[in-house]
């Protein structure tokens, strides 16, 4: 289902019961259930984005992949499992930019993408900084920073090739 304001679709509402499941067992202090009910919401977000990615009709499918990874993340840091909690921060970022750089995703993907990179960016450097691991979040801003100036770059390029054509 679209939203006709925004031409954007609306959540799944079973990943969206996983979520608000989670979100309500963390504020009541249950962080092993709302672990478990974002573990279920990022199963189901990677299955919409795999279908969204082989039929190309979903170009928001990133944001409950890197929704539910942050959550998640987030209820292992409340416990104490940040190592676990920095792959999954990781996990987002990574899929963010592999999507960006994907050669056969259309520009309205590759921007979904890069909104994705830049959400997962601030999470990163937001746990890197909690965490006082300066150096690690000095290192992923200029990575990012790098990753970010090459794909506006191939997006020029790609306008760019439009216009003369």
């Amino acid at each position: 289902m679209s939203d006709p304001v925004t031409d954007h679709k609306q959540p799944n509402p079973q990943w969206q019961m996983h979520i608000e499941c989670g979100n309500a067992n963390m504020q009541s202090g249950l962080y092993p259930q709302a672990q478990a009910a974002y573990l279920r919401a990022m199963e189901v977000a990677e299955k919409l984005l795999s279908q969204a990615l082989s039929q190309r009709n979903d170009v928001d499918a990133i944001h409950g992949f890197v929704i539910s990874c942050q959550n998640l993340a987030e209820s292992y840091c409340v416990m104490g499992a940040e190592k676990e909690a920095e792959r999954l921060l990781l996990r987002a970022h990574q899929k963010a930019l592999e999507l960006m750089e994907m050669e056969n995703l259309s520009i309205p993907y590759k921007a979904e993408a890069y909104r994705a990179f830049q959400a997962t960016l601030m999470e990163l450097v937001e746990f890197y900084r909690r965490t006082e691991r300066h150096e690690k979040m000095a290192e992923t801003i200029t990575e990012s920073k790098l990753y970010a100036q090459n794909f506006l770059q191939n997006i020029y390029c790609l306008f760019e090739n439009n216009l003369h054509n």
